[in-house]
């Protein structure tokens, strides 16, 4: 496996190669696989597990190859052993969605979030949004707002359902927000695309 630490004079990061389709990247547009406490290969999703770690692209083609060749055992360096790649692919959404629920939380929590289509409006208006969060199920006015609210160069993303924002924030449900610190509104927008790139 190709590692490259040393960082460019513009910064750039690590860069590591998928073992299922072999492209050389940043290591930020990869997720970690390693092995887990039973010896199954298991999603390292925050990147953070020690010991040894294979690196693949999050998208349900790379992570199914990376199975059927059995290219993470051989990274790993472990026995060669039959690879569930729906229970990986499952278990990467799942925590893709729960950090990105997390950060959500976090920004709310340090009242970095606006919650509701005036208060996303005016947020827009001031150049303070960051990312502009739409539910899933947001009626076709809301998201056509969303739409056009990111027009101004803003980023959107759809996340989660009314009901689930709406629990997040501690109200009913909620179709729009905005996240206001820039720095979780990058995270979030590489989280989100990330869990929207392993649907099925």
């Amino acid at each position: 496996m190709k590692r490259t630490d040393d960082r460019s004079k513009d910064g750039a990061h690590a860069q590591r190669t998928c073992v299922a389709c072999r492209a050389v990247v940043d290591r930020s547009a990869l997720v970690r696989l390693v092995e887990g406490p039973e010896g199954a290969v298991a999603i390292d999703a925050r990147g953070s597990a020690g010991g040894r770690g294979a690196w693949v692209h999050p998208s349900r083609e790379c992570i199914r190859t990376a199975a059927k060749r059995h290219a993470a055992e051989r990274s790993l360096k472990v026995p060669t052993r039959e690879v569930d790649a729906d229970a990986l692919i499952a278990q990467a959404r799942d925590s893709f969605a729960r950090r990105a629920t997390g950060l959500l939380s976090t920004a709310f929590r340090a009242r970095s979030m606006a919650v509701g289509a005036d208060v996303v409006d005016h947020a827009v208006s001031e150049g303070r949004a960051a990312l502009l969060v739409v539910a899933r199920d947001a009626g076709d006015t809301t998201r056509s707002r969303a739409e056009t609210l990111a027009s101004t160069g803003v980023s959107l993303r759809a996340f989660g359902s009314r009901a689930e924002l709406g629990a997040l924030f501690g109200r009913g449900e909620v179709a729009i927000a905005a996240v206001l610190e820039p720095r979780v509104g990058a995270e979030l927008v590489v989280t989100i695309d990330r869990f929207a790139g392993l649907e099925g």
